[in-house]
């Protein structure tokens, strides 16, 4: 009974080690490297079945005036907002994550259509910019984003 204990134990162990190495610890979407990761395997999966698959990569305009104007809690608060914005809009259509700073990965799958995804992206442009960002009380003008 013990080792089942264990056992049990390292494999929560090893999950928990798995997702730090995979999420970023502040949205919850995946890290540059597991977005390396996915990539490549994408890449390859397009090679062998002669299909495609949709890449997009967001910016976050002028992010820097919200780090410098409210501070980096505030700015932290920011990224966590829109990460639950894409997190909604896409549901299970797409990998998503954060490449750095402020910029955001979107990787769809090859399942969906160009002009589908294309569509996705603008519905979370649309949502972005109908979002009512609110930090500590105060309604933050910000919505020059992608």
């Amino acid at each position: 009974w013990s080792s089942d204990v264990c056992s049990s134990d390292l494999l929560i162990e090893e999950k928990t080690l798995q997702d730090m190495a995979d999420y970023d610890n502040l949205t919850h979407l995946y890290n540059r490297h597991k977005l390396h990761r996915i990539i490549a395997r994408r890449i390859n999966e397009a090679k062998k079945s002669n299909a495609s698959f949709t890449f997009a990569i967001s910016d976050i305009d002028f992010f820097k005036a919200v780090n410098d104007k409210y501070g980096h809690n505030c700015g932290d608060y920011v990224l966590e907002e829109l990460s639950g914005i894409f997190k909604d809009a896409c549901a299970s259509a797409s990998d998503i994550g954060r490449c750095g700073g402020e910029e955001f990965v979107f990787i769809f799958t090859s399942e969906t259509k160009y002009e589908t995804d294309c569509n996705l992206l603008d519905l979370m442009r649309r949502k972005v910019e109908e979002h009512i960002f609110i930090y500590n009380s105060s309604y933050l003008l910000y919505h020059k984003i992608f």
